[in-house]
């Protein structure tokens, strides 16, 4: 199943555009940066967001057992800058 079809139904607030993700992965070559971009177009995509208005981005990895990948996210009105 695609991706976007698995993530729920969210109200985003107006920009600017604060997020958190957490990417639990189980191969410690995972690179964050590649699991950023192509997480980050898939929210764009669904939820109608250009990145060009997020401000703030806080990202963790998690090392997980295989089976056990996920992620997590929040988007939230940037603070700083309103």
């Amino acid at each position: 199943m695609e991706l976007a079809l698995q993530l729920p139904r969210l109200s985003i607030p107006a920009a600017p555009l604060a997020v958190r993700y957490v990417f639990g992965v189980s191969s410690k070559n995972s690179d964050g940066d590649n699991l950023i971009k192509s997480f980050q177009d898939t929210l764009c995509e669904k939820y109608g967001i250009n990145d060009r208005d997020i401000y703030r981005w806080e990202v963790e990895k998690r090392i997980v057992l295989k089976g056990q990948e996920f992620v997590e996210f929040d988007i939230i009105a940037c603070p700083s800058q309103n």
